[in-house]
């Protein structure tokens, strides 16, 4: 055999990174600070870092607990609210440190209960950060009692997403509209899988979402063994 090749590789990022806080932050910061280089770290803590502000405490305490001798940098966003007020995005991208704005709906995730009811409520700041180029982050399902679970995303592409893109159509955004998804039929097949019941979403091969990159339109739809998950490189 010839002599070995050695490919080395750039570190990556991490698009979508929970640390959270306290203990918490100090035991999960390591283990991603090895391997990638910056993250974009979620805002949804309790409270929430709903300003500027808070965003800069936060981002203190990970620079704090990142271990000696290793580089790692925090890509803060603020986690946006009915009351979020067109300034605070402004002070968003002044900022330098801030890069998104992450949309939860109340009540759809862990520590969304301060999240967005309505979106109509966040027009201003919607408005300014398609002005100013700040790309919202979109946590896609509804919360809609009425809607069954399995339906949440697709509900919330037909009825939050599309009219969004309609009125806001320069707003730079990244869906995370049923990030992993499997078939509803192998959920049954080749028995009962009740570990496939478990969010997150199912999906009929009719049902895949018709999601486009926000600046070049491409499909951000990556289908991977029966599992499909929504990527977009803005």
């Amino acid at each position: 055999m010839g002599s070995e090749m050695q490919i080395t590789i750039t570190r990556p990022d991490d698009w979508h990174l929970h640390l959270r806080d306290g203990q918490a932050l100090a035991s999960l910061l390591p283990y991603s600070a090895r391997q990638f280089a910056r993250a974009i770290v979620m805002p949804n803590l309790r409270p929430p870092v709903t300003d500027v502000a808070s965003a800069a405490q936060y981002r203190e305490r990970i620079l704090a607990a990142v271990p000696v001798g290793m580089s790692f940098e925090p890509l803060m966003t603020l986690y946006l609210t009915d009351k979020t007020p067109a300034d605070e995005i402004r002070r968003a991208v002044e900022s330098g440190f801030v890069k998104a704005v992450k949309l939860y709906p109340a009540g759809a995730t862990t520590n969304s209960d301060a999240g967005v009811t309505d979106l109509a409520r966040c027009d201003a700041a919607l408005a300014e950060m398609e002005r100013l180029g700040l790309p919202l982050l979109m946590h896609g399902e509804v919360t809609d009692p009425d809607v069954d679970i399995f339906d949440r995303e697709n509900v919330f592409i037909e009825t939050v997403l599309q009219p969004l893109l309609a009125r806001r159509p320069g707003l730079r955004r990244c869906s995370r509209v049923a990030p992993v998804c499997v078939w509803c039929s192998n959920t049954l097949r080749p028995g009962m899988r009740p570990s496939l019941l478990q969010r997150p979403a199912r999906m009929w091969p009719r049902q895949l979402p018709r999601i486009t990159c926000c600046t070049t339109g491409m499909p951000c739809l990556l289908v991977v063994c029966g599992r499909i998950t929504i990527a977009c490189p803005c």
